[in-house]
């Protein structure tokens, strides 16, 4: 496998025009009543009649996670969970968080009660809102910023969903690759012109041959020297005809040719 990611992704980086994982940031400041309202309409389903599946994969990878009327179900998925971030000194931060998901608007919203207050982190459509005194970004490893963060878990989450935005385009890497005994289907993720583009525009969704899952998603720098991935696994059922969704989450930081070299999260989900 040696070498094919790093041709793989510098052809993705010689075609953006942005650096890796910058979005538009804002902060925001409200009270409880403005916060939900924003969770309101981020809890949207899908228009039933426009939801078109692009591809064998995408297809498969519904299938494998509930079907796709359990998907169109779901407009907001709230997980607790606890968050351990490995710092480069060598120690670590453990922190209790608050995952909303919401699949079918493309975004999830994080938040907290910590030491300095209650605070949340939001990220939608590629789009970076930070409220409250957030201790998160000098606790997080030096490698992942915070929307990078948010954007890692929501990826990997929704991923099934994510193949049915009409503002991204996925082409299928002809034949297999191998990671780690496992045969994987590489699916490269790309903005479509004119769209905002954020960290997706270098990924590639990696979907087991096997399961037909996408448990990990790799994530490349502009100077294909900096590369993260994101790996699910203990996916598990929300209810009994509900989607599938891993239990828990870990983001490494990998070399350029996809092999991981350092734990940053472990997410694990109560």
């Amino acid at each position: 496998m040696s070498g094919k990611i790093a041709k793989l992704f510098i052809t993705i980086a010689a075609a953006a025009t942005i650096l890796f994982f910058v979005f538009g940031c804002a902060h925001q400041s409200g009270s409880g009543g403005q916060v939900k309202q924003i969770s309101d309409r981020l809890a949207i389903g899908p228009d039933a009649n426009a939801v078109v599946v692009r591809g064998d994969y995408a297809s498969k990878a519904i299938d494998a996670t509930g079907g796709l009327q359990a998907w169109m179900q779901v407009t907001e998925e709230k997980r607790s969970c606890v968050v351990t971030f490995y710092k480069s000194d060598g120690t670590f931060y453990l922190t209790e968080q608050v995952h909303k998901i919401f699949p079918w608007s493309n975004s999830i919203r994080i938040s907290a009660v910590e030491p300095g207050g209650k605070f949340f982190w939001q990220l939608s459509e590629s789009r970076f809102i930070a409220s409250g005194d957030s201790g998160w970004k000098y606790d997080l490893p030096a490698e992942l910023k915070p929307d990078s963060f948010a954007e890692a878990i929501l990826d990997i989450i929704t991923a099934p969903v994510r193949f049915l935005d009409k503002s991204t385009e996925f082409t299928q890497r002809p034949g297999p690759m191998k990671i780690e005994g496992l045969f994987y289907r590489f699916i490269r993720k790309r903005m479509k012109t004119g769209q905002n583009m954020g960290a997706g525009e270098r990924a590639i969704f990696c979907q087991n041959q096997q399961s037909s899952l996408v448990d990990i998603i790799w994530y490349g720098g502009a100077d294909t020297d900096s590369f993260l991935a994101v790996r699910g696994y203990n996916y598990t059922r929300i209810k009994d005809d509900g989607i599938l969704i891993p239990r828990n989450i870990e983001i490494y930081r990998a070399d350029s040719d996809g092999v991981l070299q350092k734990r940053l999260v472990k997410i694990d989900y109560k």
